[in-house]
């Protein structure tokens, strides 16, 4: 048998991906599994859920703003960008955007990278590999760029000068 070190947390079905908030304070996990898809809220210090929300599609894309009040999620097939608002520690639906506006064209968004000072979200995808630049203030495509391969995730380099991308 095995015995873990530490604690453990309950999550859902499919864990898929975690992010931790800038200043530890946060972890967000987006649960992809077959079941019912959510993303868990937990306070890191005390180890404890704060909060679950129920997404319509997900997948593996979840990042924090830098001022954690925010998070951004990748809507799956549904090929949206979920925003969420980190109120009184719970999640709420503040905002989301297409990235296509065919219903049929099939796009899934997947890891997601952001630019504060630039207003500008990363995202690639999986369905069309492609890496899509998005306008945060006006939720605009701003350009998207073809990739040779199905893209995982995205991230920056801290200078935010090169833009990193699993595919």
């Amino acid at each position: 048998s095995l015995t873990p070190v530490g604690k453990s947390l309950p999550l859902g079905d499919l864990p898929l991906n975690m992010a931790i908030s800038k200043s530890g304070k946060y972890m967000a996990v987006t649960n992809n599994g077959q079941s019912t898809q959510t993303i868990q809220l937990f306070d890191v210090k005390k180890e404890k859920q704060l909060d679950q929300v129920v997404i319509p599609k997900s997948w593996y894309g979840l990042k924090f703003s830098v001022d954690e009040k925010k998070i951004y999620a990748s809507g799956g097939n549904d090929n949206r960008i979920l925003l969420y608002s980190i109120v009184a520690n719970k999640l709420i639906l503040s905002d989301s955007f297409q990235l296509t506006a065919k219903a049929k064209t099939l796009v899934s968004p997947s890891g997601i990278e952001i630019d504060e000072t630039k207003q500008i979200l990363y995202t690639v995808t999986k369905e069309d590999n492609s890496l899509y630049l998005v306008d945060l203030k006006t939720k605009n495509i701003l350009l998207k760029i073809k990739l040779p391969g199905e893209a995982f995730s995205c991230l920056l380099s801290p200078d935010k000068s090169i833009l990193y991308i699993s595919c």
